[in-house]
């Protein structure tokens, strides 16, 4: 699943920002033999995928539309893409993401709608950053009634 994420969103040319300022060039853990758990920006909980890190203050020039192969990682706790070109809208699909808790999309350049089905999932939803994208028109009422959204 990962590998399809990674060259949906133009994996070849990501950079490793995670020095803060400094950008070390691709992110080169990523397609390697070493398991999916220790690939740059993964994080696992009982050897599921549950954090995917490809947002810095630089970005990691992650590209294209959100795959929805990974709507199967459905132990997903945290998505943090900022500062990046993401583009297109957020998979109604990431309404399995029942255990997630934080979603940074920030300054990117995805658009509405966000499907009732995604925002449904988000039950334990605490963290949400959509600010900096192109979410232009009537902004889902759905959102202000997930229960654990912090302000």
């Amino acid at each position: 699943i990962m590998a399809v994420f990674y060259y949906a969103m133009d994996g070849p040319h990501w950079s490793d920002c995670s020095a803060g300022t400094i950008c070390k060039g691709d992110a080169s853990s990523w397609l390697s033999e070493d398991d999916e758990c220790v690939w740059f920006g993964n994080n696992c909980m009982n050897g599921n995928i549950s954090q995917i890190f490809q947002g810095t203050n630089l970005g990691n020039a992650v590209k294209g539309k959100l795959p929805e192969e990974i709507c199967h990682l459905t132990e997903m706790r945290q998505i943090l893409l900022h500062n990046n070109d993401i583009q297109g809208t957020i998979p109604a699909c990431f309404g399995r993401f029942s255990n997630i808790h934080t979603l940074v999309l920030y300054n990117n350049h995805l658009e509405l709608p966000i499907p009732d089905e995604a925002i449904e999932g988000w039950t334990n939803l605490k963290t949400l950053f959509l600010n900096g994208n192109k979410l232009k028109g009537p902004f889902p009422q759905s959102l202000l009634k997930l229960p654990a959204l912090e302000e």
